[in-house]
């Protein structure tokens, strides 16, 4: 079924009544992404360094089309810089969570006792 097959059989009322649904109970990819961003992030602030930063779901969010302040989409060239660095942030966390859980396990093949 297309867009317009869906708006056409959808009456106002009921187009409203999903939006004010969604309104309360997100759904989609983007809700799915929070999700696995507020675990990933939990077990990251969970393992961190004393010294290191706290991280928010939103930082192991993927941003995909994100417009500058004039509204245009960013340059590609840009987008891709913003991109690498988002990825190496990433990275260097993963890296960070992985070292204390190594050196809490004693080293690497060690299980770790609670």
């Amino acid at each position: 079924m297309t867009v317009g097959d869906l708006l056409h059989r959808m009456s106002s009322r009921e187009l409203t009544e999903w939006m004010a649904y969604y309104a309360l109970e997100p759904f989609g990819e983007e809700r799915g992404d929070m999700r696995a961003g507020i675990v990933a992030s939990t077990l990251y602030n969970v393992h961190r360094g004393p010294k290191s930063k706290a991280a928010s779901p939103e930082d192991f969010m993927p941003k995909f089309g994100q417009a500058d302040a004039e509204g245009e989409d960013e340059d590609d060239e840009v987008r891709e810089q913003d991109e690498a660095q988002r990825a190496k942030a990433v990275e260097q966390k993963l890296r960070a969570f992985f070292r204390s859980r190594n050196k809490k396990a004693g080293g690497i093949g060690r299980a770790v006792h609670h």
